[in-house]
């Protein structure tokens, strides 16, 4: 009668192995091939998506994790992020610039992950120990094509190098929104034109300076000659 499979982890055992631990009971084990690097795509409220800002610009947000079945660890090479509809994706971009600000309780605590710099090959990723976080971009002077907009299932490629010659592409499924970005507006002049002129200075020699508004129906303003004129003709006795 053949003896059932330990219940051991299946982890724990590859870990034992690999540090020189025989076990015999491995082959009873499932099996599963060790990955060198994987990419798993995170679920609930911080999930991948394609904003569509509506005045020339989409942004990206790829909110993956990013792990191995190697007890020593792997390190990224190179990685890639391109997707179908041909955008030119700036990438590398500060999530908390990219994340709108209404949905930062939802991505917060993925702002600060080691993600970004794993990628650019300044650290390391142990088994067991996956690392979360958001890569984000933004394709300027561009919009989501109509097939992709009517399409129900809308991916992005990564594509990650880890060394040896192992080179992974895992598929993120992208949720669309579409999001109008309001312009700043100016304030407006109440009334019409000319309804309320501005007041402007009126000279008057021997006065201070008089403010009124100028408004079409008012006489022209008396000239220096005319004033001078109308000053003699009140000294002047009459006869």
């Amino acid at each position: 009668m053949k003896k059932s499979s330990f219940s051991a982890s299946l982890e724990c055992a590859r870990r034992l192995v690999e540090a020189g631990c025989p076990l015999d009971y491995l082959e009873d084990l499932p099996h599963r091939s060790l990955r060198r690097i994987y990419v798993e795509s995170l679920e609930g409220y911080a999930t991948s998506r394609l904003i569509d800002l509506g005045d020339g610009s989409v942004r990206y947000i790829l909110a993956f994790r990013l792990g191995t079945d190697l007890a020593g660890g792997a390190t990224v090479t190179d990685w890639s992020i391109s997707v179908p509809w041909d955008h030119h994706v700036t990438w590398d971009m500060d999530p908390r610039e990219i994340v709108p600000k209404a949905d930062w309780p939802s991505y917060s605590d993925l702002f600060d992950s080691r993600l970004l710099s794993i990628l650019n090959g300044r650290g390391r990723v142990y088994a067991g120990r996956p690392v979360a976080g958001l890569v984000c971009g933004q394709a300027y002077f561009q919009c989501v094509p109509e097939p992709v907009i009517n399409s129900p299932i809308r991916l992005a490629e990564v594509k990650l190098s880890s060394g040896a010659g192992c080179t992974i592409t895992s598929r993120i499924e992208l949720r669309l929104e579409r999001r109008l970005m309001r312009r700043p507006t100016q304030a407006t002049r109440q009334g019409r034109l000319f309804e309320n002129p501005d007041p402007v200075c009126e000279t008057v020699p021997g006065k201070q300076c008089v403010s009124s508004a100028v408004d079409s129906e008012q006489p022209p303003a008396l000239t220096e000659d005319k004033l001078r004129s109308e000053v003699i003709e009140e000294r002047t006795p009459s006869s």
